[in-house]
């Protein structure tokens, strides 16, 4: 059903068409590929992981991170920013993960043992990214502006926190 509410978000221009079916897209089919790589990433850096099914169900990070595509989306459009806060903020009551809808976020993230993970409105994440707990991308201003970190492409991240 999520999947279903995230197509209202999906600009037609960016939608891939299926060939001779006008003004149908195969966003689902994007979506699940998105989905089986972030999971493939999760097994990948997660030796305890037993399988696809395993992570989806029982992986708090994976949760987060999804959550966020979904509020990251919202985010972006008009009027969407106060649903997307929202539905961020319920996210971070059940995964412990708090991820400011603002934030961007690469492919192959993934957070182990995300209890207590913050990553800030201008912060930004690359892809193939290993993040555990505890990790904090905060701001120092209280201006305007960029104040939240940067983190790099293929990273293994487990300071406690980053402050820019």
């Amino acid at each position: 059903m999520a999947l279903v509410y995230l197509t209202r978000f999906l600009p037609i221009d960016r939608a891939r068409k299926l060939p001779g079916v006008p003004g149908r897209s195969t966003f689902l089919g994007s979506a699940r590929g998105r989905i089986r790589e972030d999971l493939d990433a999760a097994i990948e850096r997660n030796p305890s992981a037993e399988s696809r099914l395993e992570m989806a169900l029982a992986s708090p990070g994976l949760h987060a991170i999804w959550a966020h595509r979904l509020t990251h989306r919202m985010w972006t459009k008009p009027g969407g920013r106060l649903a997307a806060r929202l539905l961020s903020q319920l996210a971070r009551a059940v995964t412990g993960v708090e991820i400011h809808p603002g934030a961007q976020i690469g492919r192959r993230f993934f957070i182990d043992h995300g209890m207590g993970v913050v990553i800030g409105e201008t912060g930004e994440v690359g892809d193939d990214v290993l993040m555990y707990h505890g990790v904090t991308l905060g701001g120092r201003s209280m201006e305007r502006v960029k104040g939240h970190p940067t983190i790099g492409n293929s990273i293994t991240h487990s300071r406690p926190s980053i402050h820019r």
